[in-house]
């Protein structure tokens, strides 16, 4: 089991529950919802989404995590018991895609006071075509209050 205390799990602990519909249906157009929450918790941090290239946390959310998703997604109508352990195992790889996310953002630089640094990270990570979905909106509202 992996285990993560970093400010970036506890960040996404926090805010998931309120923003769970919303980021589900960008995770349904393709969007991976970790790097939605950690663009988020830099801005929560006054730090601006940089360019991600790691090739190893791109990979595992590419290799490990999608198709393990995609078998989750396969088993809720054929096994309940089966669908919440694998529901339980893939938190699992999230948290470990979240402890990278961290290791990689947790140095990011300070920027200047932007009123709208949530929307800027939240397009770097989803696309300005995407930043009028209702969802995206959603999201944006959350973090307005």
């Amino acid at each position: 089991m992996a285990t993560n205390t970093n400010e970036l799990w506890q960040f996404a602990l926090l805010h998931y529950d309120e923003l769970k519909d919303p980021l589900l249906g960008l995770q349904a157009k393709g969007i991976r919802v970790n790097w939605v929450l950690a663009a988020l918790w830099l801005a929560s941090q006054s730090k601006r989404w940089p360019l991600i290239d790691d090739a190893a946390l791109i990979d595992h959310h590419e290799r490990v995590i999608k198709p393990f998703r995609v078998e989750r997604m396969r088993l809720k109508a054929v096994d309940e018991p089966a669908y919440e352990r694998a529901k339980s195992d893939e938190i699992e790889l999230e948290k470990i895609e979240l402890q990278g996310l961290y290791c990689l953002l947790s140095n990011a630089v300070v920027v200047s006071v932007n009123d709208d640094l949530f929307a800027d990270n939240l397009s770097a990570v989803i696309g300005h075509e995407l930043m009028g979905n209702a969802d995206a909106l959603k999201i944006r509202h959350y973090f307005q209050r």
